[in-house]
C-alpha cells in the first residue's frame, strides 16, 4: 500500500489527475485487452491540457496550479472529497 501512495504521488507531482476509474460517468469504456480506459476526450482539448516544462516543474503546494488542473477537466479536487 505505501509503495502505491507513493507511486499516486510521483503522479500527482507530474501532474496527472488521478481519476477513480467508478467515477467516470463519461469514460466511454475500458479495453481489457490494453488495460485502459478510453475517455471521450478530444485531442485538441488533451493538446490544450495545462501542463509544465519538465526542467521548470509548478510548486505542487500551489493550490490554485491544482485547482486549475482539476477544474481543466471538470472534476472536484481530491482534497475535497
Amino acid at each position: 500500500d505505501r509503495l502505491f501512495a507513493q507511486a499516486i504521488e510521483v503522479l500527482r507531482q507530474l501532474g496527472a489527475v488521478i481519476i477513480d476509474p467508478t467515477d467516470l460517468p463519461h469514460a466511454g469504456e475500458y479495453d481489457a485487452a490494453e488495460n485502459e480506459y478510453v475517455l471521450d476526450v478530444s485531442k485538441d482539448r488533451l493538446e490544450a491540457a495545462p501542463g509544465f516544462d519538465s526542467d521548470n516543474w509548478p510548486s505542487m503546494a500551489d493550490e490554485k496550479w491544482n485547482r486549475d488542473v482539476y477544474k481543466y477537466y471538470d472534476r472536484s479536487p481530491y482534497w475535497e472529497e
